[in-house]
Parts: structure tokens; C-alpha cells; sequence
């Protein structure tokens, strides 16, 4: 067993035990079972940030767990007991907690999974190397692959064998330029490098959400334009579909806290593109418009008198003309777009009607006619 003091010095790692986790801990070693902070929450609170959410590994199997869940009145999900999670609730917060387990086989997308009693074989079969540690409830540090060192280099290096971590799940590719990217000063490391460019057509076997998931990530986080051209450069954008390559263009929009959908704008060629991507990737309909809307009026100048006739007229949604102002890293624009009030006309069909208009065409060229008349007397 592993447990660092180095380089963690600073950080109070004891603070990850609130008093809900500790109750927890207590059940469980009442109950002859270990139980530990794992994933996500460890590494960012080694980097000192504060987790959203706090995941949990236990020796105790998933029928244990319920057993210890029902013995002491604790509500309880069953999230995923098949793959060993399920959910306490305490005090109103929900705690995902997993049975240790090793992944016996896998075709690239899932694994049929064996219950462990050990962190570390838990944790061998973990993508990278600081997502593989471990807080117990006395606040140490487990770290049994040198994530700590990984992260202090800016380091993303997958656990154990390279090759067999990604076709355990070849989404793993992404993940490693997500948690890449995120690192302050990242550095790559060659011979994981070399491995994904073999592997990249795996992605193949993924699904498109999963694909866009962690890509929506990757486009709208840090080190976006180092981060997309290392990828190019193993062929992992080729593998999911991106044929455009303005990276500065990207980079620019994601720092502007821009949607996800408008960085990937930058990746695509036309419209056309975002429809082909759009199948595979089955983007929400929300985002879809957006996309769309975005690149078919991307060579439009964005004056005044045209996005409020975008807006006003042509009943544009504000939030696209929004992202179109952001696309063409315009911040000012954007806000003053999204600050203004759009102003409602009043005039309806059946107030022509009243007039002495008849239902039909006329009726609907007349109302338009006055619409038109009334825009050029906001905008004058």
C-alpha cells in the first residue's frame, strides 16, 4: 500500500471527510468493510479545487451495500447494481458508491466486471493516472501509479499498459486530451501518443453521444488550439469526423465562454458538415438549430439594422444571434444582444379584420406591410 504525503503537504486532504462521509465510513467499517474517496473529487482536490461531486469505493459488494442501507435506514438507489453502484442518500445528498471490481473483458465499449477487494486492482484498471487515487477516511492519500508526479508535470499518462487501457474503452482517447488539456503547462507523452495514433479508428466503435460528450468537453475547455492540433496530428480528429481546422478561430470562441456547438462551428466546413456530424454525433435539436443557424449566416456583417430584422422580422431566437456574435469573437455584440428587449408589435390579423380586410392573402400581405413599416420606425 501507497499512501503520499509528498507534494500534498499543503492540502488538507481531511476536509473531503464531511461529516456525511464520515457516517458513511463509519457504517461501513462497522460493518467490516473499507470504504474510500475515489476518481475525480481526489484529483481535484489535490490540485486544491474544490470537487462537485464526491464518488466513493467500497470492498463491501453490492449486496452488502444494501445490507448495510437497510440495516441502518438509509435510502438508497440502485443506480447500477449490475456493475456494483448504488446510491445513499444522507441528509438529502445523494453518494454514489461502487464495489471494488476488475474488468474481465471488454470489446472496446463495455466490460463484464469481477468484484475486488483490492484499491489497487480497482485502480489499475483506471484511465489515467491521477483519476487512479485514493482519500480513506483518515484523509490519506493513496497513490499507487504516480498521479501526484503527473499532475505537478502537467502530465496525462494512462494507468498500466497503454494499449490495453484504450481498447478496454476506446473513448478513453478523448478523455486523455480532455484531463490533458485542463493541466496549466500540458505535456504529452510520446509513447501514449504514438499508442492512440495506432488505436484512433477505434473511436469508430463508439457511440456518437459518448463521442460529443467528451469533445463538447475538449472544444469549450483550456489549451483548446495545442490541444486540437496534437490531436490532428494522431488522427483522432480525422477518426470523429472533424473536416475544418481554423484551431486559433476555436480556441478564441471557447475563451469567450461561447456554447460548445459554436467552437465546433470553427471545426466544420459548412452547414453540410454540421448535418453529417450532427447524424453521427445526434446533437440535440436545441444545439442542431444553433449550428445551423451559425454557419449558413457566418458571412452575414452582423450590422444593427440586420440583426434586429434577424430578430424582429425573421423571428431568429436571440441566443443564436447571440452565438453568431460570439463566433465572430464580437463580446460586445453579444451582450448588447443579449440585453435588448425585443419590442412586441401589436398589430394583429384580426384587428384588420375590424378594419375591414378580408381573411386570405391581401389580409396577410397588408399586416406584413405594416410590420415592415413599423421595424424601419424602430431602427431609424
Amino acid at each position: 500500500m501507497r499512501i503520499v504525503h509528498v507534494l500534498t503537504e499543503s492540502i488538507d486532504l481531511k476536509r473531503l471527510i464531511t461529516p456525511d462521509i464520515e457516517k458513511i465510513g463509519k457504517l461501513f467499517k462497522d460493518a467490516g468493510h473499507e470504504i474510500r474517496i475515489v476518481g475525480g473529487a481526489v484529483r481535484d482536490a489535490v490540485l486544491g479545487k474544490t470537487p462537485k461531486d464526491i464518488d466513493l469505493a467500497t470492498t463491501a459488494t453490492p449486496e452488502e451495500m444494501v445490507d448495510i442501507a437497510e440495516s441502518n435506514n438509509i435510502k438508497y438507489i440502485e443506480t447500477g447494481l449490475q456493475h456494483g453502484t448504488i446510491t445513499m442518500v444522507i441528509n438529502g445528498e445523494p453518494y454514489e458508491i461502487t464495489t471494488l471490481r476488475i474488468d474481465k473483458d471488454t470489446d472496446g465499449r463495455h466490460a463484464s466486471v469481477e468484484w475486488t477487494k483490492s484499491f489497487k486492482e480497482d485502480a489499475a484498471r483506471r484511465d489515467l493516472t491521477f483519476n487512479a487515487m485514493s482519500v480513506d477516511m483518515r484523509g490519506n492519500l493513496h497513490d499507487y501509479f504516480g498521479g501526484v508526479q503527473d499532475l505537478k508535470k502537467g502530465r496525462a499518462k494512462f494507468v498500466g499498459d497503454v494499449g490495453q487501457r484504450i481498447e478496454e474503452d476506446y473513448l478513453r482517447i478523448l478523455r486523455y486530451f480532455r484531463f490533458l488539456g485542463r493541466q496549466s503547462n500540458p505535456v504529452e507523452d510520446e509513447e501514449d501518443l504514438q499508442k492512440i495514433a495506432s488505436s484512433a479508428k477505434g473511436l469508430d466503435k463508439i457511440s456518437g453521444e459518448r463521442i460529443w460528450s467528451e469533445f463538447s468537453k475538449i472544444i469549450t475547455g483550456k489549451n483548446v488550439q495545442a490541444i486540437l492540433a496534437q490531436m490532428r496530428k494522431v488522427g483522432v480528429l480525422d477518426a470523429i469526423g472533424i473536416d475544418k481546422h481554423d484551431f486559433p478561430a476555436a480556441a478564441k470562441t471557447a475563451q469567450l465562454n461561447a456554447e460548445p456547438v459554436t467552437v465546433l462551428c470553427h471545426l466544420l466546413k459548412n452547414e453540410f458538415s454540421f448535418m453529417k456530424i450532427n447524424a453521427r454525433y445526434k446533437i440535440s435539436k436545441v444545439e442542431m438549430k444553433m449550428g445551423i443557424y451559425i454557419l449558413v449566416n457566418s458571412n452575414f456583417d452582423m450590422s444593427e439594422a440586420w440583426w434586429k430584422e434577424e430578430l424582429i422580422l425573421g423571428g431568429a431566437e436571440q441566443n443564436h444571434l447571440v452565438q453568431l456574435a460570439l463566433y465572430h469573437h464580437n463580446k460586445k455584440l453579444a451582450n448588447e444582444i443579449t440585453n435588448f428587449k425585443v419590442p412586441t408589435f401589436n398589430v394583429t390579423g384580426n384587428d384588420l379584420i375590424r378594419q375591414g380586410f378580408k381573411p386570405g392573402p391581401e389580409l396577410g400581405k397588408e399586416l406584413d406591410r405594416q410590420k415592415r413599416e413599423w421595424f424601419k420606425s424602430l431602427v431609424s
